[in-house]
């Protein structure tokens, strides 16, 4: 939510801000190098993400070390037990 004067709070997403954003950046791509390379980056932009979230997946999954350390940061990385709610971890890893 963002306050906007003489309207008040209004909400507001990431998505308005990246969506123009990325859209010129795909015309610019398009107009100077064609369509064929446009789509390859784009492809290769999927690629990316789709890489990266296998990755964030795979290393949140991963079971804790055995050393003491991982232990103490395991509470943080396991996003099935705050389920959104990042307080009572936070003061958790903050306190032991």
């Amino acid at each position: 939510m963002i306050d906007v004067p003489l309207l008040g709070p209004i909400p507001f997403s990431v998505g308005i801000l990246c969506f123009p954003i990325s859209y010129i950046f795909g015309d610019i791509l398009t107009e100077v190098y064609g369509y064929g390379r446009d789509s390859r980056v784009v492809g290769a932009g999927f690629a990316a993400l789709a890489f990266a979230s296998f990755m964030a997946w795979v290393v949140v999954n991963l079971p804790p070390g055995p050393s003491g350390n991982m232990k103490t940061y395991q509470p943080a990385l396991d996003m099935k037990a705050h389920a959104g709610n990042h307080r009572p971890w936070i003061r958790n890893c903050l306190t032991s």
